[in-house]
């Protein structure tokens, strides 16, 4: 089974979400900078400065939560993504797509 193991971690290499991170916040949850146009956070509805917050089901507070989330999350499959934005929390659905 190690063949499956290999392949399912170049597969989690390859996942695409076009959400670029504010690594100087210094905050509880992923806060944007931005969004690749076209990208599967921009068809999803996410903005500069939203906070992610939980992606899949897992609690985000820091960049290696949202690193390990990302690992679990496959490519097509419609996955909840949980924000702030302003003084709200919103859901999503983020397609990830594969690079």
């Amino acid at each position: 089974s190690s063949v499956a193991q290999d392949a399912g971690s170049r597969d989690t290499l390859r996942i695409y979400l076009g959400t670029i991170p504010d690594y100087a916040a210094e905050i509880e949850g992923l806060r944007l900078t931005g969004v690749t146009e076209g990208g599967p956070a921009d068809v999803a509805g996410l903005k500069a400065g939203d906070v992610i917050i939980e992606l899949a089901g897992q609690k985000i507070a820091n960049i290696y939560d949202y690193t390990y989330a990302i690992d679990a999350l496959k490519v097509d499959k419609p996955s909840p993504v949980k924000l702030r934005r302003g003084g709200e929390i919103i859901q999503l659905q983020i397609i990830p797509k594969a690079r």
